[in-house]
């Protein structure tokens, strides 16, 4: 019986929506404001995570990876409109 050599695994995408036009509206000089939403942004998502036993990795500028065994799709339904209240992407 091979069925515990290998766990599953649980991968949740987080993948800002609009995150392409809202760094545009915020003018010529928006480098240093893009990476500070960024940063704040990564901090707050590895929380909320981390919290519920979950641990975050970045991927592209507007994708984030989480690892997320145990987590429910309740707690993904909140994490979510935590950060849909929080960020305006």
């Amino acid at each position: 019986d091979n069925s515990g050599l290998f766990p599953m695994v649980q991968l949740t995408l987080i993948r800002l929506c609009n995150y392409r036009e809202w760094t545009h509206l915020l003018g010529e000089d928006r480098e240093y404001r893009i990476q500070i939403f960024q940063a704040n942004f990564y901090r707050i998502i590895q929380e909320v995570f981390s919290k519920r036993g979950g641990m975050v990795m970045p991927g592209k500028y507007d994708e984030y990876f989480a690892i997320t065994d145990g987590i429910s799709i309740a707690d993904h339904r909140d994490i979510q409109k935590a950060l849909t209240l929080t960020f305006p992407v």
